[in-house]
């Protein structure tokens, strides 16, 4: 695995800014080339947006002060590019095309309810669409405080949700490769979503949860699944995946969610929705969406 290149789409908004700021973080660690990348959307009202080359000198301050604090980090080469679009997804979709970047890293204004159905988050259709990896940096109002740092400044949680899928197997790998040469740790949860109640002709309690037996045969098979990792921890838990996933993130205090997707589109993505998906617009922690792109 490598992440020599990461594209950085930007809109110069707060969410924008905190997705700015762990592409840097990705960026100093792996020795990217770092593309910053702004549509001007044709149709906008907006007055003017502070230039890219501004941003730039933002992002090389960051990435100096990083590498002062941690020699192992290396200074990224700073790419820009812009130009005018009708969709901002389809602007992002065509420079990831021409860039075909390791890493996509964006914001996410996390809407929900009825105008995410009618206009969704860029972030969530570039998650649904895109072929590569991409990181999603939701926008908080009231954030929590950093989580603490080890002595070089790397990060001490990533948590890993699984489902003992080929997906997940991919999202671990690359956690694993993540932690490489650092004291990170794996957090990797499994979550059991209640069965609805009407597969059980009508239990008035609403849906049925695993046992405890089922709750240790599963710690089981994902702990023979995962193979052995040194000073990682599993967690199995009954509950809704994403209000679950969420939850551990903001309780473990991880910095980064590694997680794969199943890809749902069309009607059953309308109805259901993906795990994945749902996560990236209400998990307060960087996630990182992990493909298949072999």
């Amino acid at each position: 695995m490598r992440i020599d290149t990461i594209l950085h789409p930007t809109d110069f908004s707060d969410s924008a800014a905190k997705a700015r700021r762990v592409a840097v973080e990705f960026a100093t660690r792996y020795g990217a080339e770092l593309h910053l990348f702004h549509s001007q959307l044709l149709h906008s009202s907006s007055g003017s947006e502070p230039p890219l080359e501004a941003l730039a000198e933002t992002v090389s301050a960051e990435a100096n002060r990083l590498a002062e604090q941690d020699p192992t980090r290396r200074v990224p080469t700073v790419q820009l590019s812009h130009r005018p679009a009708v969709s901002a997804f389809e602007a992002v979709m065509e420079r990831a095309t021409e860039l075909r970047p390791d890493l996509v890293v964006m914001g996410t204004h996390g809407r929900s309810g009825l105008g995410r159905l009618l206009i969704g988050s860029t972030a969530e259709k570039i998650v649904r669409h895109w072929t590569g990896h991409v990181v999603t940096v939701r926008s908080v109002v009231h954030p929590e405080p950093p989580p603490a740092e080890d002595e070089q400044g790397r990060p001490r949680r990533i948590l890993v949700p699984v489902d003992l899928s080929a997906g997940s197997a991919r999202a671990l790998d690359m956690a694993r490769w993540l932690t490489t040469g650092t004291n990170a740790r794996l957090d990797l949860l499994h979550v059991v979503e209640p069965i609805p109640a009407f597969y059980y002709g009508g239990n008035s309690d609403g849906g049925l949860v695993a046992s405890g037996d089922l709750h240790r045969l599963l710690d089981r098979s994902l702990r023979e699944w995962s193979g052995e990792i040194e000073g990682a921890t599993w967690t199995v838990t009954d509950g809704s995946a994403p209000v679950e996933i969420a939850r551990m993130a903001k309780n473990r205090r991880a910095d980064l969610v590694v997680m794969g997707t199943r890809g749902l589109t069309g009607l059953p993505h309308m109805l259901i929705g993906s795990v994945t998906e749902r996560v990236c617009r209400t998990c307060d922690t960087p996630v990182l969406v992990v493909r298949d792109t072999t």
